[in-house]
């Protein structure tokens, strides 16, 4: 791909981002780091130096988690990546690394200890001249923040594919738009008033279950440590049972919610979206009380306009029991709410 050609795939992503929550990156940056004037109307700047020949990264993001696209080279294929990255490089902006720490402690802070948000990108990093393998969306080690090290957190695609799937480039970027805005109020500590009339990603489903790991390596348990992989198995399972009944153009795992978060699993139907949230608790009512709170978040928090909410299970590994199934009528006949729970056995 030639210098000409990137620019131009980077002025249109530019437009396609104008009309998404992600288009408001600038303002949220104005607002939150107290300048007077935009840094720019674009999340990539063309007229700024933060593009280049093989990579860009949007206006001001050389000091914080960047929103990045940038061309590799892996064997004899050439790829682009998008998604957002750290850049352990000293420059003029980044005297020292240890500028980025507080960034890098507030992206380990998205991801929960139960949860695998972005389970359709892939975390990766360059050290010099080495291209790591690729590791699940979580916490980045503490031994990865080096002076000269590149950490990546999205996915790529062959040059060749590109231009068709430009608006599946954006869609993750806008996807990646919540982990950004947590990450920025958390290191700056801003409350969530000062930008709360500016848009959060929006509801879009996503078919598709990902790639999940069932077993841990060494790199995945120094960056989760002691972390349970049950929660993945469960998902796998689950996910499984239900494109075998919905077909798997209606499943979708790991879909933003309105609200900004992540849901475990999403089916849709004629009139409507289940949402499905998974927890490893030893009992039902466990795991009831820490997925209730999360399900109406997503449900209610900012309702969908026309495509309403309704189904919302809990899924756990025991069966209901009795106390569970009265509790669960009374929320239902009380309340309106069209809470449910299921249980996912594994062997």
């Amino acid at each position: 791909m030639t210098q000409e050609v990137f620019r131009s795939l980077v002025d249109e992503v530019n437009r396609r981002l104008q009309d998404r929550s992600v288009g408001q990156l600038q303002e949220m940056r104005r607002r939150v780091l107290g300048k007077q004037r935009l840094p720019s109307r674009k999340v990539f700047s063309i007229a700024r130096v933060s593009t280049f020949k093989s990579y860009a990264f949007h206006v001001g993001g050389r000091t914080e988690l960047q929103f990045n696209l940038g061309l590799e080279s892996r064997g004899e294929q050439d790829y682009l990546r998008h998604g957002v990255a750290f850049s352990f490089q000293k420059s003029q902006s980044l005297y020292d690394i240890d500028q980025l720490r507080p960034w890098v402690e507030g992206f380990n802070g998205f991801f929960g200890e139960d949860e695998t948000p972005y389970a359709n990108l892939r975390l990766w990093r360059w050290s010099g001249d080495e291209l790591s393998e690729d590791y699940p969306a979580g916490k980045i080690p503490s031994d990865w923040v080096r002076e000269g090290w590149f950490v990546f957190l999205g996915t790529r695609q062959p040059v060749s594919d590109t231009w068709p799937n430009l608006d599946r480039i954006c869609d993750d970027l806008d996807d990646l738009f919540a982990l950004y805005r947590y990450v920025l109020l958390t290191v700056k500590q801003i409350p969530e008033s000062t930008v709360s009339d500016l848009p959060t990603p929006g509801f879009r489903f996503k078919s598709g279950i990902g790639e999940r790991k069932s077993g841990t390596t060494q790199a995945r348990s120094s960056m989760l440590s002691d972390i349970d992989l049950r929660h993945n198995q469960i998902q796998e399972v689950l996910c499984d049972r239900l494109v075998s009944e919905y077909g798997a153009n209606n499943v979708g795992a790991e879909n933003i919610s309105p609200s900004g978060g992540r849901i475990d699993v999403v089916v849709r139907h004629e009139r409507g979206y289940s949402f499905y949230e998974i927890k490893t608790g030893w009992s039902p009512r466990e795991c009831l009380r820490a997925a209730l709170g999360q399900l109406l978040e997503y449900a209610f928090w900012k309702p969908l306009p026309n495509a309403p909410v309704t189904g919302l299970i809990v899924v756990g590994e025991a069966n209901l029991d009795e106390d569970g199934e009265r509790y669960l009528a009374l929320l239902q006949e009380q309340f309106g709410l069209p809470i449910k729970y299921e249980a996912v056995c594994l062997k």
